[in-house]
């Protein structure tokens, strides 16, 4: 998902879904829950392998933004 998109979105996601993750293909939420495995297997299910899943925590109202860092 490019950075835009997820721009556009980010109002609406955040308003529908703080404190959960979110699984976006072609900028549609497909799949939302508190645990992010399985949010990503309910997206995967029925979505082509080719297509990009995008899987996002969106943060409660005024909490402070999560860092992971990455090697």
């Amino acid at each position: 998902m490019k950075k835009d998109s997820l721009s556009r979105m980010w109002d609406n996601l955040r308003r529908h879904y703080p404190g959960r993750y979110v699984a976006v293909v072609d900028g549609r939420v497909i799949a939302a829950g508190r645990d992010q495995l399985a949010v990503y297997r309910k997206a995967e299910k029925g979505i082509p392998l080719d297509k990009e899943i995008g899987i996002f925590y969106i943060p409660i109202k005024n909490a402070r933004p999560l860092l992971l860092k990455v090697r």
